[in-house]
């Protein structure tokens, strides 16, 4: 009876954190995609879940990726994936030392949150965030009339 509560718990322990990794942030994209290497493995392109920033030739689109990379460069993270995007790319919550990062670059107005992708309950919580860093101009809400990344990419 031991051996089989003990092999349940790993199952149900495995499950949980199936797709919660660690690795190094070898390299920033943009403002919502990085490069993270896992331990003995190759490095992973991965895109931030729930988050839209600046394109890199669109205002504030070089601020997001500085910004990013004086966040997470170099540093060790906990990576929680969500899925994939249209590109194979792990969609990926981030997590250095407890703090959530997704949630931070919006609170710190360097992206907006991504209606169109972020379904999670806690994505309210960021549109509040959001809101509270365009009150305070905060990053890209310096801007008099900011342009929302999809819009931007649509234009073009």
């Amino acid at each position: 009876m031991k051996n089989i509560c003990f092999i349940i718990t790993i199952i149900i322990s495995w499950s949980l954190n199936a797709s919660a990794w660690t690795g190094k942030v070898a390299g920033t994209i943009d403002g919502d995609s990085l490069k993270i290497v896992r331990p003995g493995q190759d490095e992973v392109e991965t895109r931030l879940y729930g988050i839209d920033a600046p394109e890199f030739n669109q205002a504030f689109g070089r601020a997001a990726k500085k910004y990013l990379a004086a966040l997470l460069l170099g540093q060790q993270v906990e990576v929680e994936t969500l899925g994939q995007d249209r590109y194979g790319r792990p969609v990926v919550i981030i997590f250095k030392n407890g703090l959530n990062a997704n949630e931070k670059i919006v609170r710190d107005g360097y992206a907006w949150v991504y209606r169109q992708y972020c379904k999670e309950p806690f994505c309210n919580d960021w549109l509040m965030l959001q809101s509270n860093a365009r009150k305070k101009e905060l990053g890209l809400w310096q801007q008099e009339q900011p342009v929302e990344p999809w819009k931007f990419r649509h234009k073009k």
